[in-house]
């Protein structure tokens, strides 16, 4: 049995469309599961801002959770949430976990800007 006249060509084009479907699929992936959540803590060294974490806030699961932090954030924690999502969840009411308790936060705006908001933190281990 022999092949036909273009069958390397045609080959080619399969392994070229499944490595394209692989590379649609692996970005729909990251674009989908990324962090949409940013969550600042103040930086003891210049007394700046630092990023101690990513989250990802969806309709369903409206929780920022502090404890899942690379460091607990002390003082103030800024949450910066990505302008698309504040859109989605304009007038929802987010929960913020804390060690000792939940505190909530209503997003009051989704305008062209992503939303920040601050939440003082009150650290009864300290």
């Amino acid at each position: 049995m022999t092949a036909g006249p273009g069958w390397p060509a045609r080959r080619t084009l399969r392994v070229l469309a499944a490595a394209a479907l692989l590379a649609l699929t692996v970005t729909g992936l990251y674009l989908l599961l990324r962090g949409n959540t940013r969550i600042y803590s103040m930086s003891p060294a210049d007394g700046g801002y630092a990023l101690v974490g990513k989250q990802r806030l969806t309709a369903r699961d409206m929780t920022i959770d502090l404890l899942s932090c690379d460091r607990y954030p002390k003082g103030t924690a800024i949450i910066a949430i990505r302008r698309a999502t504040a859109r989605r969840l304009f007038g929802r009411t987010v929960k913020v976990r804390f060690r000792n308790g939940y505190a909530t936060h209503l997003i009051e705006q989704a305008g062209n800007a992503e939303y920040t908001f601050r939440i003082p933190i009150t650290n009864e281990e300290d």
